[in-house]
């Protein structure tokens, strides 16, 4: 349904609400659905885009034709590295970390080690007594090795199909990373037409000197089947479903009203709209 969605069909929603909302919320998916179930004011109408483009291209044609009460929210990806931060229109604001199931789970050092022992905490005492640290650190280890693939590609533009990505073949019995070449290897598999050759090695391994420090590389749903994959290497069966949902249970109010992302898009629509998109914000 999402997949028929336009940045033209979301500006035509807007033109045609006869709500008189003080402010329109433009989201990409239903992870932010999700998340801001609950959260977001009355006088406030959230619309999902289904897509970074379409949410980006939405918001640019109300900036165009005058339409000054649309706000959208959009995953950084590694927009800040590629340097298309800029780009975005004036009300649009970029997650601080990839996109925003990360910035929920980056939100306090605990939330993924409670979410992960809250279903397998014996698991999660396996993984940490065999590297001897908490188990956020093996979770890092693996995305942040399939960031810098996913920027490889990104940068190069590889046929490489990351969606989905089952870790599990790349984590060892001692619950670490394999190289970053299997990594990319693995992601190959998927596209057979594509040949991994020393140059696309040497693209991630130099990809990985950019992100390979940084959790904030390091998308929310990676982050999930990571976890997942290193539980089921454990001896648990914990799917990425029950882990995703688990983390958005997490985003109160208060946590979302902890995000710099949130913060400055509610400011933005303060300023300028006298509107407050969030109820957190409204006490």
């Amino acid at each position: 349904m999402l997949e028929s969605v336009t940045a033209e069909s979301v500006f035509a929603e807007i033109m045609m609400d006869e709500s008189s909302p003080k402010a329109f919320l433009l989201v990409e998916g239903t992870d932010e659905d999700s998340v801001f179930f609950g959260h977001v004011s009355e006088e406030v109408v959230m619309i999902v885009c289904g897509g970074k483009r379409c949410l980006l291209g939405a918001a640019q044609l109300a900036e165009e034709n005058g339409y000054l009460d649309v706000y959208g929210l959009v995953d950084s990806d590694f927009d800040r590295i590629s340097g298309r931060g800029w780009m975005y229109p004036a009300h649009v604001v970029a997650t601080t970390a990839y996109d925003l199931l990360a910035d929920i789970v980056m939100s306090s050092p605990d939330v993924l080690r409670r979410t992960l022992s809250a279903h397998a905490a014996p698991a999660v005492a396996t993984v940490e007594t065999v590297r001897g640290s908490r188990i956020e650190d093996a979770v890092y280890a693996l995305t942040s090795r399939l960031a810098a693939a996913r920027l490889a590609a990104l940068m190069h533009k590889y046929p490489l199909t990351f969606k989905r990505y089952d870790f599990f073949p790349v984590v060892d019995a001692s619950y670490r990373p394999a190289s970053l070449e299997e990594f990319v290897h693995h992601a190959a598999s998927r596209t057979p037409s594509f040949q991994v050759d020393e140059a696309v090695v040497g693209a991630a391994n130099h990809a990985f000197g950019k992100v390979g420090h940084s959790r904030h590389s390091s998308g929310g749903h990676d982050i999930v089947s990571a976890s997942a994959a290193l539980l089921r290497r454990a001896g648990s069966q914990v799917s990425v479903k029950t882990i995703s949902g688990t983390i958005i249970a997490t985003a109160t109010c208060e946590v979302l009203a902890s995000l710099p992302s949130i913060q400055n898009l509610a400011a933005i629509a303060r300023a300028h709209s006298g509107a407050e998109l969030f109820e957190c914000f409204a006490a």
